[in-house]
């Protein structure tokens, strides 16, 4: 941020590290008058624009979808819960099984992706009667995918899968897995048409945009 202030560059466009918890650092570009934009991975706040999904609202569509269809023992495999990102996941897959009078809450923190194996043998051996699993990344999906295949499961004989996914993923598994899809490039296209605007008329105007999604009906449920 240093470096840009200094070069006087006339707009920034930032995705959070897994590791931020808040965006005091940021705030150097307002007193230089930069304009900022969030994209993908954000944390809310009214001094910067930002530009993803709800992750809670995907969340909540996803475990309701998982529910409707008959599963009641729905795992949640989540990344590093002081992420922002995990935590409005975990509200709405919380959310999803309260409204639907289940309180079977199963969630599995993965803080650091290379020890997915280890935490994931603990949680199955803790949970052995999950009948669904929604995974709130791509990368999470992956993991569990193999991690179901190499333990002789059967997608979805045994257990269905649900993830969020920018839709690439879920189709080179096998079977193809359902999923609520977002566009990356959707996200990155809005998000630097926000940044011209913002660099034609500063202001300190703020605008927290959430993009749609689509549920993908595939062969994993």
């Amino acid at each position: 941020l240093r470096y840009a202030i200094n070069l006087n560059a006339e707009g920034i466009l930032l995705s959070l590290s897994s590791e931020t918890s808040n965006l005091t650092h940021l705030m150097a570009t307002k007193d230089s008058e930069i304009p900022l934009v969030l994209l993908d991975k954000t944390i809310y706040s009214d001094s910067f624009s930002s530009i993803s999904i709800d992750g809670e609202e995907a969340t909540y569509q996803a475990v309701s979808y998982l529910l409707k269809k008959g599963l009641n023992q729905i795992a949640g495999v989540f990344g590093a819960p002081e992420m922002t990102i995990t935590q409005t996941r975990v509200r709405g897959y919380r959310k999803a099984l309260k409204e639907f009078g289940n309180s079977n809450e199963m969630e599995m923190m993965v803080d650091q992706i290379d020890a997915f194996p280890q935490v994931w043998a603990q949680f199955m051996a803790q949970n052995p009667n999950i009948d669904g699993i929604f995974t709130m990344s791509d990368e999470l999906l992956v993991r569990t995918h193999y991690a179901l295949r190499k333990s002789g499961l059967k997608i979805p004989g045994d257990v269905a899968l649900f993830s969020i996914s920018d839709g690439q993923a879920p189709l080179y598994l096998y079977p193809n897995v359902s999923h609520l899809k977002h566009s990356g490039f959707e996200v990155g296209k809005q998000a630097a048409k926000l940044l011209f605007n913002l660099m034609s008329d500063f202001d300190n105007m703020t605008l927290d945009a959430k993009l749609p999604i689509e549920l993908v009906e595939l062969d994993s449920v």
